[in-house]
Parts: structure tokens; C-alpha cells; sequence
């Protein structure tokens, strides 16, 4: 019994010993172990801000960087592999960098089960590049359209600077640094905060460096509006002689803005006065708006141009035909001069807008003796308006009275 039973036994070891040939020679047969390549195995790169302790900061974006590895397995283990199936690792921290171009060593830190990867030496190319710093005026970009009747008043924002770190390449590409505010049919303040822009001299965002703060508050004060004439003040005199034909702003309005029960009351602005003392031609004053508490003006400046149009009052001379009127019908009468000559005074233009035909000298003769003579009489002068006869000469004229024959 014992023999047969080790006979058993030994029959039973050695099926079992042969089962496993068989097993080996199937599975090198069928799934034999083979060698593929992966391409495009993500590498995250560890401790990048340990860069910042050697004034320099990496060119790039960090999450680029892949490396391709060799795996050896059996074919079903290896053949449906995906590169996320792999995390490397580069570690910043632990090779000597300098600006420039860095060959990085990357660590394969895992991998699925029953995969070998016969070489570990694995390496990224990483750029890297100082670290600068500098602060930048921000530039507030506004576009804000107001409902009819409303205004918006100059925005006010903080912080007005920021700092911007990164790599002396794009810190040096910066042109500008803006934040935009927009609104449409705003009738009250605008309270908000927007981001801050970075741009290159084409206008196109640099998104590579940091800014701090990321945004800046900004309060643009929206209140009632509209539009009122300038009025002008004056003091002092023109000089005797001088005449003040216009006087006349420019602009003429302004428009402007304020709390409603301020500027409801506001009818006109009227300027600081302009001294006319010594004014004898035509000028141009300078003068500011004298501009009521709570009211801002908007879209203009403060001050404006007087322009000053004045004349001289002078005399004029005009050759005049002496008529007579009234004359009884059986007498005859003859002037022993045909004409005057009428000096009129007044505003220049006044007077050179007067023809002799404007003027008239008439004698009236109702009262001439019937027994006739020569007869002295200071002729009747009618003129335009806006004239003073400052002398008539002759100022009488002889007239000859004689019966009819």
C-alpha cells in the first residue's frame, strides 16, 4: 500500500510538472513578451516655485511637457497601454538650473503591475528665464453709455498701480496695463471691480505673468445732466468813443452735471467778469466759468473765449439838396445856394450803411411876404435813425421872394 501510494504521488508531481510545461509553451506561444513604445507620458513637473529662490521663473506652459518610453510585458499587458496610465515626475528643486535652456531629469514614479521599463533615464528640456518685478499705471478704458438726460462724471479707481512678476521676456513685451468698464443706459453710479489686462505693442494679451491684485474697484458717479447757455459778466468801461456792438462766447453752452436739486435750479453759468477798460478794437478774452458748488462740467473745459465786437462813434459828411415847400402859388422862389452840407454823428457802422439820399433838407416857405425879398432860413434836416446832425453848413440859407409876373 505504501508503494502505491507513492507511486500515486510521484504520478501526481509529475502531471502537475508537466501541466506547467504545457502552461509555459502555451503562454510563449500565445501571449509571448514583447516591447512596445509610449509616446506623449504626461510629465508634472514638482517644485517649480523653488525657482523664484534663484531669481528665475520657467518659460512656458508647465503642463507641456511629455517624454516617450520603452515597456517591456507580455502582449496583452503591454498592447492597450495609454500614456495616462504613467505619472512622472521632474523635480525642480533637485537639479542645478541656470537661464536658459536645463535638461531636467524625470522620475517614472508609477506604472501598471506586471510592466518593466528596462531604462530610467528620462529627461525634459525646460527653458527658464530671470524673474523680474516692476510696477505698472494702470489705464482705465470706459465706455459707458448713460440713459437720456444722465451723464457719467470721471471714474475714480483703485489701487491706480500694480505689481507684475514674471520672466524679463514678457515683462519686457509689456505696452500696456488696462482695465475696461462698459455699461449701457446707466441712470445711477456704477460700483464694480474688473480684471486687469496685460498687452503686447499688438494689443494681444500677455497671460504668462502674474499681476497683483488681479482687479481693481472702480466707482463712476452717474447723475443728472444737461445742457445751459454761457453767460458772460463785464466790468469797467470802454474807452469814449468805443461802442460795444457784441459780446459773445465760445462756446456759447456747456453741458453739465449734479445732484437733481442742484442743477434744476441752474438755469445759465455765467463767467468771471472781463474788464473792458482799455478796449478800443475788436478782441478776444479769456475768461473761466464760474461754476456753482455741486455742479461738474462734462465734455468741456472751464474756461472760454469772449469774443469782443466794437466800434467807434465818429462823423460823417454828406452833401445834401436844399428843397422848399409851401410856397404860396403866386410867388417865386430861388435859393441862392442848392445845397448843405450835414455832419451826422454816430456808431461807424451805423453811418456807413447811410447814402445822401437818406437825408433831406426842405425850406418852408408858407410863411414867405407876399411883397417878396431875399430871405435867410435854416432848412429842415430829416435823417435815419440812430444819428445825432452834429453841424449843417450852411446852416441858413438866403432864398429870393419875388412876385409872379
Amino acid at each position: 500500500m505504501d508503494k502505491t501510494k507513492r507511486r500515486d504521488v510521484a504520478i501526481k508531481i509529475l502531471s502537475v510538472f508537466l501541466a506547467f510545461l504545457l502552461w509555459l509553451y502555451v503562454t510563449s506561444e500565445q501571449d509571448p513578451e514583447t516591447g512596445i513604445e509610449i509616446s506623449n507620458v504626461p510629465v508634472k513637473l514638482v517644485n517649480v516655485e523653488a525657482l523664484s529662490k534663484n531669481s528665475l521663473v520657467l518659460l512656458g506652459n508647465p503642463d507641456g511637457y511629455t517624454i516617450k518610453i520603452t515597456v517591456k510585458g507580455r502582449t496583452s499587458k503591454v498592447v492597450n497601454l495609454k500614456p495616462y496610465e504613467f505619472t512622472a515626475e521632474a523635480n525642480m528643486a533637485t537639479s542645478y538650473v541656470a537661464k536658459g535652456k536645463n535638461s531636467i531629469p524625470v522620475e517614472i514614479k508609477d506604472w501598471p503591475k506586471d510592466i518593466e521599463i528596462p531604462n530610467q533615464g528620462f529627461y525634459i528640456n525646460v527653458e527658464l528665464d530671470e524673474l523680474n518685478e516692476r510696477n505698472f499705471k494702470v489705464s482705465l478704458q470706459t465706455d459707458i453709455k448713460t440713459k437720456e438726460g444722465y451723464a457719467a462724471m470721471p471714474a475714480e479707481y483703485k489701487p491706480e498701480e500694480v505689481v507684475i512678476k514674471g520672466a524679463a521676456k514678457y515683462i519686457g513685451s509689456i505696452n500696456s496695463v488696462i482695465a475696461k468698464v462698459q455699461a449701457e443706459g446707466a441712470t445711477s453710479d456704477i460700483v464694480t471691480s474688473v480684471p486687469i489686462q496685460v498687452l503686447d505693442k499688438n494689443g494681444g494679451q500677455i497671460t504668462e505673468l502674474e499681476v497683483l491684485p488681479k482687479t481693481i474697484d472702480v466707482v463712476i458717479p452717474v447723475k443728472k445732466s444737461k445742457e445751459v447757455p454761457v453767460n458772460i459778466k463785464t466790468t469797467g468801461f470802454l474807452p469814449n468813443g468805443v461802442h460795444l456792438k457784441s459780446i459773445t462766447p465760445s462756446p456759447d453752452k456747456v453741458s453739465i452735471i449734479g445732484d437733481d436739486n442742484v442743477i434744476n435750479n441752474i438755469k445759465s453759468i455765467d463767467t468771471f467778469p472781463i474788464d473792458l477798460n482799455g478796449i478800443s478794437s475788436n478782441a478776444v478774452r479769456t475768461t473761466k466759468l464760474n461754476i456753482p458748488k455741486g455742479i461738474t462740467l462734462i465734455n468741456s473745459s472751464d474756461t472760454i473765449n469772449a469774443n469782443i465786437n466794437v466800434e467807434v462813434t465818429t462823423s460823417r459828411q454828406f452833401n445834401v439838396p436844399v428843397n422848399y415847400s409851401n410856397l404860396p402859388s403866386d410867388l417865386t422862389a430861388e435859393p441862392l445856394a442848392n445845397n448843405v452840407v450835414v455832419t451826422l454823428y454816430g456808431h461807424e457802422s451805423v453811418l456807413n450803411d447811410i447814402s445822401p439820399g437818406d437825408l433831406s433838407a426842405t425850406i418852408d416857405l408858407s410863411s414867405a411876404p407876399a411883397d417878396g425879398g431875399e430871405f435867410e432860413y435854416a432848412p429842415n434836416i430829416t435823417t435815419p435813425p440812430s444819428v445825432e446832425i452834429k453841424d449843417v453848413n450852411p446852416s441858413k440859407i438866403k432864398v429870393r421872394i419875388s412876385k409872379k409876373q
